[in-house]
């Protein structure tokens, strides 16, 4: 499913990076800053040649990421080293220029508030133009220039899948939880062996240990509680009461009513506020129910998250259906972003 593209209102001191559709942001990725110069130190970046500088300068190192929403502020403190010693190099070299405080008409983390733009005409004033590089050694090309400047900036790059489901992709949060939510409503009727999920480039690890917490969980097989109860029952339950809480779902005749519920409600929401996450209480309170949430401080996140927090909810409320956790496994790639690989099994 391919999204409309969507004008983002930014405050002038942001830039957000979105994938090529134009709408999931390109989160937690790594950025380098560079004051251009007359010549290249890589032979790939432009040459500016009234510039100040003689070559260019790499003012941060790729430690350096985007946000959760795929953004920058152009005045973070995390750049202020960087222009500090540029400043200073700057004023050596050129002791008889103005400071340098920044690209003039853009925020500066060096005083508050923006470079004059007049600034741009004044020759004692040092001409540094600006690029901020995304850098992600598993696209191509693996390094994307941008100048420096508040918007929404689409890129080039396209986005693998969220999640593969039943030989299915999916790039569309709400697609795919609305896909988990038909599926869901068959279980009833259709019961594969088993329901194997893979989430892709996933950069938030708040989910975790859930997915641990979750196998320990469904592990208990059919041992009994004092109560009589199964466990894992026990468990769909104090999830589906978190999900009529938080969701406002009236009260069901089974909790595999208020998971289904529950995922038609999330199938909904990213395409609201797709940038937001999930809302904090509601993945608190999952993870609670796990035992997973202590000392844990939840916050809204990306896309990303919805693609976890509803496979979380379908997987638990597959219980109802006899399913019980079969694996997962967990790879982290060298740009720090992970893939889970699950499935759940039908209990024989």
């Amino acid at each position: 499913m391919s999204q409309t593209r969507i004008e983002w209102h930014l405050p002038k001191n942001m830039v957000r990076f979105l994938y090529k559709d134009g709408f999931l942001p390109v989160a937690r990725t790594h950025l380098r800053l560079v004051a251009l110069g007359k010549k290249s130190s890589t032979g790939t970046r432009r040459a500016v040649a009234n510039a100040t500088l003689d070559w260019d300068v790499e003012m941060s190192d790729a430690s350096f990421r985007t946000g959760n929403a795929g953004e920058i502020a152009l005045d973070d403190p995390k750049l202020l080293p960087g222009y500090d010693e540029l400043s200073r190099e700057l004023k050596e070299h050129h002791p008889n220029m103005k400071k340098w405080d920044g690209a003039p008409g853009q925020p500066t983390p060096e005083f508050s508030g923006i470079v004059n733009p007049g600034m741009a005409s004044d020759y004692t004033y040092p001409n540094v133009p600006l690029i901020l590089e995304l850098r992600d050694p598993s696209m191509t090309p693996s390094v994307l220039p941008y100048d420096m400047q508040s918007g929404t900036v689409v890129t080039s790059w396209s986005r693998p899948p969220l999640a593969t489901f039943e030989v299915n992709d999916f790039f569309d949060p709400s697609e795919y939880l609305g896909y988990l939510a038909e599926r869901y409503s068959y279980l009833s009727n259709i019961k594969p062996p088993d329901l194997p999920i893979v989430l892709i480039r996933l950069g938030d690890s708040i989910f975790d240990m859930a997915f641990f917490d979750l196998q320990t969980q469904f592990a208990t097989g059919n041992l009994k509680t004092s109560s009589g109860a199964l466990q894992e029952d026990q468990l769909m339950n104090k999830v589906s009461a978190v999900l009529m809480r938080d969701l406002r779902i009236p009260k069901t005749r089974s909790p595999s009513d208020a998971f289904l519920a529950a995922l038609q409600i999330l199938a909904r929401m990213p395409s609201v506020s797709p940038l937001a996450g999930p809302p904090g209480g509601l993945v608190k309170g999952i993870l609670d129910a796990l035992g997973s949430g202590q000392a844990m401080v939840v916050t809204p996140t990306v896309a990303e998250d919805w693609a976890v927090l509803g496979t979380l909810v379908f997987y638990l409320g597959t219980i109802a259906f006899g399913y019980r956790f079969g694996s997962f496994s967990r790879t982290t790639n060298s740009n720090g972003w992970w893939e889970l690989d699950c499935t759940v099994r039908l209990k024989p």
